[in-house]
């Protein structure tokens, strides 16, 4: 992993002092200790990346026609406010969203996304030039769980999760006080993962068993140096160590998460943000100024390089299209 840049170490430092309210700790979660340095930029820089990003300046959001049974790439550009759309996994450019936030999940069964702004969700069609939903008062990482459809935002300003049934309406908090908390994941039955940093600067995994109410710790037998994000992927659930470069695989039995196998970004700086859709898995790389492709779950250097279009690139999803 490369150290981090002059100009994303300034970032880190203005990111710090904007979200400085809403960065307190919680519970004593997990396990590992991170070092509070090079670790805290990176955790602020991350914040930065789940929806404290620059507000849109005006400008034209475009969007090619005929796009509704391609596979779409959205990848957020920090310092424009702009979401970039391109084909997957060909990366040709084919709309450009004014939107001032950041891509933060997406429904595998509607292909519909989300976007982290300030203070509010905005929901997009898959294809779609101008939201469809709007969820005010809260902002933050984000997954759709796939067997109901309901959203789970990682509150920011509360250090807490927010469920809203459905995707809509008033939502529901849960396990406060969880610490930091990055990003977050459904697995196939409905079952919610977060991962993050304790105010004792530890990593920690928790589970919100689906019904529950509880964010149960789960115990990783892989330590990782700093969370990134998670995925649920071909029966597993797929975490990501930003500090080490590298997405591990863990089969979760109860409290306990075994790691069964790894995939390594190679060539990769500081990738957040990532999203598997075979035969590839895509990340954008905020040190590096690109977006990368690597083969899923081999891993090594990178297959295809998409560069020259987005200004610190962050968030990043992949929407599937209609093939019917």
């Amino acid at each position: 992993m490369k150290a981090f840049s002059l100009n994303l170490k300034a970032l880190v430092v203005g990111a710090a002092i904007m979200l400085a309210a809403g960065c307190g700790g919680g519970s004593q979660l997990g396990s590992s200790q991170i070092q509070p340095n090079a670790a805290q930029a990176r955790a602020d820089l991350t914040l930065i990346d789940r929806g404290a990003g620059a507000h849109a300046a005006p400008g034209r959001s475009w969007m090619a026609l005929n796009l509704t049974k391609k596979d779409l790439l959205y990848v957020s550009s920090f310092y424009s406010g702009d979401t970039l759309v391109f084909t997957y996994p060909g990366g040709k450019l084919v709309g450009t969203l004014n939107v001032g936030g950041t891509v933060a999940c997406a429904s595998a069964s509607s292909g519909d996304w989300w976007v982290a702004a300030t203070d509010e969700m905005l929901e997009y069609a898959h294809g779609g030039k101008t939201p469809i939903k709007t969820l005010n008062g809260v902002s933050g990482s984000c997954a759709v769980d796939p067997t109901t459809g309901d959203l789970a935002v990682i509150n920011f300003n509360g250090n807490d999760i927010i469920i809203y049934p459905g995707g809509s309406g008033s939502g529901t908090p849960y396990c406060a006080g969880i610490g930091r908390g990055y990003f977050d994941g459904y697995d196939d039955r409905g079952d919610l993962f977060v991962d993050g940093i304790t105010s004792g600067q530890a990593v920690s995994l928790v589970e919100l068993p689906k019904g529950g109410s509880t964010c149960e710790n789960i115990t990783l037998s892989q330590k990782l140096e700093f969370p990134g994000g998670i995925q649920w992927y071909d029966k597993y659930l797929a975490v990501e160590d930003q500090e080490a470069g590298a997405i591990y695989h863990f089969v979760v039995h109860g409290t306990n998460a075994k790691e069964i196998g790894s995939t390594e970004l190679g060539g990769s700086s500081d990738v957040a943000a990532f999203y598997i859709q075979k035969p590839y898995v895509a990340g954008a790389d905020a040190g590096n100024d690109d977006v990368e492709l690597w083969k899923y779950p081999a891993g090594g250097s990178p297959v295809k390089l998409i560069t020259g279009q987005s200004d610190l690139p962050l968030g990043l999803i992949v929407s599937v299209g209609k093939k019917h």
